[in-house]
Protein backbone atom coordinates (compact mmCIF):
# COMPACT_ATOMS: atom_id res chain seq x y z
CA UNK A 1 0.00 0.00 0.00
CA UNK A 2 1.23 3.69 -0.53
CA UNK A 3 -0.03 6.61 -1.19
CA UNK A 4 0.20 9.58 -3.64
CA UNK A 5 -1.08 13.30 -3.31
CA UNK A 6 -2.63 14.58 -7.01
CA UNK A 7 -2.99 17.75 -7.57
CA UNK A 8 -4.84 20.59 -10.32
CA UNK A 9 -3.45 24.02 -10.26
CA UNK A 10 -5.63 25.29 -13.01
CA UNK A 11 -8.65 27.47 -12.20
CA UNK A 12 -12.08 25.01 -11.08
CA UNK A 13 -15.26 25.05 -9.12
CA UNK A 14 -14.71 21.15 -8.81
CA UNK A 15 -12.19 18.82 -8.95
CA UNK A 16 -12.16 14.79 -8.72
CA UNK A 17 -9.47 11.81 -9.50
CA UNK A 18 -10.52 8.57 -10.80
CA UNK A 19 -9.07 5.40 -12.10
CA UNK A 20 -7.74 2.38 -12.04
CA UNK A 21 -7.28 2.90 -8.19
CA UNK A 22 -11.00 3.46 -7.62
CA UNK A 23 -12.23 1.11 -10.66
CA UNK A 24 -12.95 4.49 -12.56
CA UNK A 25 -15.68 5.56 -9.93
CA UNK A 26 -15.27 9.25 -9.51
CA UNK A 27 -14.74 8.94 -5.83
CA UNK A 28 -12.12 11.39 -5.11
CA UNK A 29 -12.48 14.93 -4.72
CA UNK A 30 -9.65 17.36 -4.59
CA UNK A 31 -10.18 20.00 -1.82
CA UNK A 32 -9.10 23.39 -2.42
CA UNK A 33 -5.82 24.59 -0.99
CA UNK A 34 -5.47 28.45 -1.78
CA UNK A 35 -5.45 28.69 -5.77
CA UNK A 36 -5.13 25.22 -6.40
CA UNK A 37 -6.54 21.67 -5.62
CA UNK A 38 -5.06 18.31 -4.29
CA UNK A 39 -5.82 15.15 -2.27
CA UNK A 40 -3.80 12.53 -0.74
CA UNK A 41 -4.78 9.30 -1.67
CA UNK A 42 -4.58 5.17 -0.58
CA UNK A 43 -3.07 3.57 -3.59
CA UNK A 44 -3.62 0.13 -3.20
CA UNK A 45 -0.54 -2.27 -3.71
CA UNK A 46 -0.15 -2.28 -7.56
CA UNK A 47 1.30 -5.17 -9.82
CA UNK A 48 0.57 -2.89 -13.19
CA UNK A 49 0.48 0.90 -13.42
CA UNK A 50 -2.26 3.09 -11.89
CA UNK A 51 -3.91 5.00 -14.59
CA UNK A 52 -5.96 7.99 -13.72
CA UNK A 53 -7.63 11.25 -15.15
CA UNK A 54 -8.86 14.45 -13.88
CA UNK A 55 -12.52 15.58 -13.71
CA UNK A 56 -12.99 19.08 -13.81
CA UNK A 57 -16.14 20.95 -13.53
CA UNK A 58 -15.60 23.99 -15.55
CA UNK A 59 -17.12 25.92 -18.33
CA UNK A 60 -14.90 26.41 -21.19
CA UNK A 61 -15.98 28.67 -24.10
CA UNK A 62 -14.91 28.11 -27.90
CA UNK A 63 -14.58 30.60 -30.21
CA UNK A 64 -15.42 27.96 -33.08
CA UNK A 65 -18.60 27.29 -31.51
CA UNK A 66 -20.10 30.69 -31.49
CA UNK A 67 -19.89 30.57 -35.60
CA UNK A 68 -22.04 27.48 -35.49
CA UNK A 69 -25.78 27.37 -36.81
CA UNK A 70 -28.06 24.32 -37.27
CA UNK A 71 -27.03 21.24 -38.46
CA UNK A 72 -23.25 21.23 -39.93
CA UNK A 73 -22.48 18.38 -42.77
Amino acid sequence: MGSFTFKWTQPAEEVYVTGSFDNWEKSTQLEKVGDSFEKTVELPEASEKIIYKDEVARWIVSIRATNLTGDQD
